[in-house]
């Protein structure tokens, strides 16, 4: 893989690691556009790597506050969260990446997992906007039940942060702090995507889809997309807008679907 590639990859994946459309998909999609190789495990942990980096650079001092007071609510309720979450990666995400690289309708697939989020999403801003709970109110049902929404995360196409923001808001906690948990949700989410393929590097065979320097390029560039990302969806979602997401979402669909089963350019 050329690094070129690597970085219009890493782009792909850190921007969309922040927004509630999922990376993993995104990714796969740009990856048949591109006719490159899958981006492979060295690379996907460099993304995850940069896609970390920035969510400590915008959150540093919430996370740095919960590694003090390690007691603190939110803590609790993060580690909730995080636990269905390393459950599904550990025993779900291998069965499901395996059986998406074998299928030939991955097309299909995403589209599938896409209109999933976007039809949560909808749901979440159309019905689900006016919730009022902040950390006070927040209890461990509701934490337990934002964690379980991340295990339809193994799925290509459905969004981790999508589907934690669509349930955090269904428990009717208030957007701003629903926005909040989310996306401190992903320092967790991401370290553990970039341990597990950390250990998978450990002892295997396989060659690297992309040199050092690619794999440092991919890494750089998936940090500063996932900090515009961020920075994006802020503005965005403080007016309200989380349906045009959705829209984007069911266009995508459409043209995934066409191209699957009409057209045959990319699936």
């Amino acid at each position: 893989m050329a690094i070129w590639q690597a970085i219009l990859l890493g782009l792909v994946q850190g921007f969309t690691a922040f927004l509630p459309v999922s990376s993993s998909g995104h990714l796969s999609l740009m990856e048949h556009i591109l006719g490159t190789p899958e981006s492979g495990t060295l690379l996907t942990m460099m993304f995850h790597l940069g896609a970390l980096a920035a969510v400590i650079a915008i959150f540093w001092k919430d996370l740095w506050m919960l590694v003090r007071q390690p007691r603190h609510k939110l803590m609790y309720m993060m580690l909730i969260a995080t636990v269905p979450l390393l459950v599904s990666i550990l025993l779900l995400g291998g069965v499901f990446a395996s059986a998406y690289q074998q299928s030939n309708v991955q097309g299909l697939v995403l589209a599938i997992g896409f209109l999933i989020t976007g039809l949560a999403l909808f749901a979440a801003g159309q019905f689900f906007d006016n919730g009022e709970k902040k950390l006070k109110q927040f209890c461990w049902k509701e934490s337990g039940i934002i964690g379980l929404s991340q295990i339809l995360a193994v799925i290509p196409g459905i969004s981790r942060f999508g589907s934690t923001l669509s349930a955090a808001m269904a428990s009717g906690l208030e957007r701003p702090f629903a926005l909040r948990f989310a996306l401190l949700l992903s320092a967790p989410s991401l370290l553990i995507s970039v341990l597990c393929e950390g250990f998978m590097l450990i002892g295997s065979e396989a060659v690297p889809t992309v040199d050092f320097w690619g794999a440092i390029m991919g890494l750089l560039a998936a940090m500063l997309a996932g900090y515009a990302a961020i920075r994006l969806l802020l503005k965005i979602l403080a007016r309200g807008k989380l349906q045009y997401f959705a829209y984007y979402l069911g266009g995508l669909t459409v043209l995934l679907l066409l191209d699957q089963f009409v057209f045959r350019l990319f699936f």
